[in-house]
């Protein structure tokens, strides 16, 4: 079976969606806390490498912002694992949860305290991809950019800033590296700049 290469963004495509959901350039008023909260979730979705559904079952208490973990309870295959969280992520966060509602069992939940719908946060990345102009090549057709595209652009990066198949598949929670091996494809400077510095 053929397996696709990702779609991918370049690092300032996703600084420009991050943006255009929020931009979180200044002091923000409790009327914006929706888009605090959906900035908050884009940024764990790329610098985690989180998906959507994992992201929407986030609960508070999965989240260890002091350590720097997220702990995903029951992801892709009923698996749990714990992912690395870097600093700007944390700080996303720390800025959600000044405005957060209390009660919710869910960390980015509704204003109302629900649980939001991977329906709503596409919707929320793909306004942000047209907002800011960021679209994705795909043959002659150009496409929005979806969570799953923050996914395989941190993933991608990863691979360009040395991190191991082995490093990478562990916090994707993939079952087989040869699911993972496909990032050394998406973005093949690197290798073309060996190839090139052959002698």
């Amino acid at each position: 079976m053929r397996k696709r290469l990702p779609k991918i963004l370049r690092r300032e495509q996703v600084e420009s969606l991050l943006c255009a959901i929020y931009p979180g350039d200044g002091r923000y008023r409790k009327s914006e806390a929706a888009a605090v909260r959906n900035r908050a979730a884009a940024e764990v979705m790329y610098r985690a490498g989180l998906r959507v559904s994992e992201v929407c079952a986030l609960a508070p208490d999965t989240v260890d912002l002091d350590e720097g973990y997220i702990f995903v309870r029951r992801g892709k295959g009923d698996k749990d694992r714990v992912v690395p969280l870097d600093d700007r992520a944390a700080e996303w966060i720390r800025r959600w949860l000044a405005v957060r509602p209390g009660d919710s069992p869910y960390l980015f939940c509704s204003l109302s305290g629900g649980r939001l719908s991977d329906r709503y946060v596409r919707q929320v990345i793909a306004q942000a991809g047209e907002k800011a102009g960021v679209w994705l090549e795909n043959g002659e057709k150009k496409k929005l950019p979806h969570p799953h595209t923050l996914r395989h652009t941190l993933f991608t990066e990863m691979v360009e800033e040395n991190f191991s198949i082995a490093e990478i598949g562990l916090i994707a929670g993939h079952s087989h590296l040869a699911t993972t091996m496909v990032y050394l494809h998406a973005r093949p400077r690197l290798l073309a700049q060996k190839i090139r510095g052959r002698k």
